[in-house]
């Protein structure tokens, strides 16, 4: 419950977020509303009473949350529950009812924004090359060529394609990310998936390791680093971290 409190908070504040961009307000006027959507898959592997008795409870504790249920932050399934509780291999019109769902709420929810055409020049030019990640100088040099000329209109277009379309990666206070857009999504996926798969197999740990996580719970960053090793990789698992 904690965390999926936490996880909706950061949601909620998300498409506020300028920290590390440098700028005094929004680049662009947005008056979209945040829209949340709580998805569970694998709902075979679980009995259906539970799945009943945590959406029940959920569906209280946001009713009884203000701040979360009158703003329409959190989207109810069609049998006014707030967890979409899938199961993969069969739930062909649970599936359908919640593309429905989410069709229904970016109609509603996200308004047209406006955005110069050498935005969306650049956006296209980065999704053709099919490369997954740029340096800040070989990124700027397209947009230039997309018709962005000044870098503060460069930083605003990253911030838009990474806040608002989602469809790069920035992290201009991220130590060692400062100089890296990430325009693959699915890369750190991925990598994170990847990362979180070595941890709890406990792959390349020494068993001072395993002592330290059954211990306290948690890896040491010296651990972490040896997970992976990729030369010359940006991607390194702290900064993943």
């Amino acid at each position: 419950e904690e965390v999926i409190f936490r996880s909706l908070a950061s949601i909620s504040c998300l498409r506020h977020n300028t920290i590390g961009w440098e700028f005094d307000e929004l680049p662009v006027k947005d008056n979209s509303e945040p829209a949340a959507f709580l998805i569970a898959s694998h709902r075979d592997c679980v009995d259906d009473d539970k799945v009943d008795t945590v959406n029940d409870h959920l569906k209280h504790r946001i009713q009884s949350s203000t701040e979360l249920f009158t703003e329409n932050l959190i989207q109810f399934s069609a049998p006014g529950k707030p967890i979409f509780a899938l199961d993969t291999t069969r739930d062909q019109k649970e599936i359908e009812d919640l593309r429905k769902s989410l069709h229904n709420v970016i109609n509603t929810n996200f308004k047209d924004i406006e955005v110069p055409v050498s935005w969306c020049a650049l956006s296209l030019k980065l999704k053709r090359r099919k490369q997954s990640l740029y340096t800040y100088q070989t990124c700027f040099k397209l947009a230039k060529e997309s018709g962005i000329k000044d870098e503060d209109d460069f930083k605003a277009v990253l911030w838009f394609l990474h806040n608002r379309a989602g469809t790069i990666m920035y992290y201009p206070d991220v130590e060692g990310l400062e100089d890296v857009i990430i325009t693959n999504i699915q890369l750190v996926f991925d990598r994170i998936t990847e990362l979180m798969t070595s941890c709890f197999t406990f792959k390349n740990l020494d068993s001072s390791a395993l002592e330290e996580f059954d211990t306290m719970g948690m890896f040491t960053e010296s651990d972490i680093r040896e997970l992976s090793k990729r030369k010359g990789d940006p991607l390194t698992p702290k900064r993943l971290v």
